[in-house]
């Protein structure tokens, strides 16, 4: 079998540098013209030795374990996952699990900030909840890894096939190699059988849901191809190998990273730090501008077939089949940032017939469900959902629902 080594990059330190001047390993404003100017991109190698010289702020990690002892006992997920039938019970001592995690740091086991802070992330990670996670901090969510290919699962083989190559991971690497294999069987990955790979990454990370049938399909949607390093961790190693059916070779790809700003040095990233971040607005961010960047979306595709494009940002498009005149539009998710996006797609859809495209839609916002039901079939819609139930008070949601989920022009 022969192994093919597509890219090698070669880093040289400049002839000038002096051993007394300390080394800054956190600069990232390299760019190619497919990013947005405040963006950036980098090796995995890069990034990894910046993350390894940021230390651990022992401050920091005392109030952050303190914090999350003392709120412990009011998470109504404790006992959920003790109570709940399978598949959503969980056998998690979730005090212990923090208390070694806390033991780890009073022994100085973490080398660096970005450990510590990865080892509280895949202790949530256990839960398998979507809505109990724990926020890197702000500077480490601007940083995703990106892979070379949207990769697709077959069930009735279980096989895994390259649905195809991104033209973005060609840009950066400068060599379309990665745009070679479209409709390819994935036989191994990194050596290990390609399904047992994704299906081991499913179960370790994805937080998706506690059903494994759920979590492997999110981590084929989004999950695997790009990982914002926030929520899942540094690759062990510099680049991933790809076996495919029928060929004898296996390819190497280097991981990139791309990045949602530019750092001059480490205190940038430091500083950034300090801030908790809307990790899921960072990662939507990157996803929805490389989706729109590579016309992943499945209408744009079929732009020949007479679906033309109306209004839409953030994974919220609104189309129109012409020939049929039939109005789409398409709900990627009800969470808070798409409010608007939402709003002007119901109020520009026209036509003799509407569908609302929800496959893949991650949830968010019961406010924004609630308000779209109401445009649609105001005469079946209840307010009463939103009241408190005790003593009738008009909750923040239905504040919310009032003001900014308004459908009204």
């Amino acid at each position: 079998m022969r192994t093919i080594l597509l890219f090698l990059i070669i880093f040289v330190l400049p002839d000038e540098y002096s051993a007394s001047e300390p080394l800054n390993f956190c600069t990232f404003n390299s760019t190619i013209s497919g990013l947005p100017s405040t963006w950036s991109f980098a090796t995995l190698d890069q990034v990894k030795l910046c993350f390894q010289n940021i230390s651990v702020n022992y401050s920091v990690v005392n109030e952050t374990m303190k914090q999350l002892f003392n709120s412990l006992d009011f998470y109504s997920f404790l006992s959920i996952v003790r109570q709940s039938n399978y598949p959503y019970s969980m056998n998690i001592n979730f005090r212990e699990e923090l208390s070694n995690i806390l033991n780890q740091s009073n022994m100085n086991t973490y080398k660096n900030d970005y450990d510590f802070h990865m080892a509280v992330t895949l202790c949530f990670k256990k839960l398998k909840d979507f809505h109990t996670t724990y926020s890197v901090p702000n500077g480490y969510a601007q940083f995703h890894v990106l892979l070379p290919f949207i990769l697709e699962f077959l069930p009735l083989t279980k096989q895994i096939k390259v649905q195809f190559g991104i033209n973005l991971y060609s840009s950066i690497m400068r060599s379309n190699s990665n745009m070679n294999y479209t409709n390819q069987i994935v036989t191994k990955i990194d050596g290990i059988n390609a399904f047992d790979y994704m299906m081991n990454f499913a179960e370790k990370y994805s937080i998706m849901s506690k059903d494994p049938s759920v979590r492997l399909n999110s981590v084929f949607r989004e999950e695997f191809w790009l990982q914002n390093l926030a929520q899942y961790p540094l690759p062990l190693k510099s680049n991933i190998t790809f076996t495919f059916l029928d060929k004898t070779e296996t390819v190497i790809f280097p991981y990139v990273v791309v990045i949602t700003k530019k750092f001059d040095q480490q205190s940038s990233i430091e500083n950034d730090n300090r801030y908790s971040p809307s990790v899921t607005y960072t990662t939507r961010n990157a996803f929805s501008y490389i989706t729109r960047l590579e016309k992943f979306n499945w209408y744009e595709q079929k732009t020949n077939d007479k679906f033309r494009f109306i209004t839409g940002n953030n994974d919220t498009y609104y189309y129109i089949h012409e020939s049929t005149n039939t109005s789409i539009i398409r709900l990627g998710s009800f969470d808070d940032e798409v409010s608007e996006d939402v709003k002007r797609a119901f109020l520009a859809a026209s036509g003799t017939t509407l569908i609302l495209d929800v496959i893949g839609n991650r949830g968010g916002s019961s406010c924004l469900a609630y308000a779209a039901l109401h445009f649609l079939v105001p005469e079946y819609f209840s307010h009463r959902v939103l009241y408190e139930p005790f003593d009738g008070r008009t909750t923040k949601q239905l504040q919310t629902f009032a003001t900014i989920f308004s459908f009204s022009p």
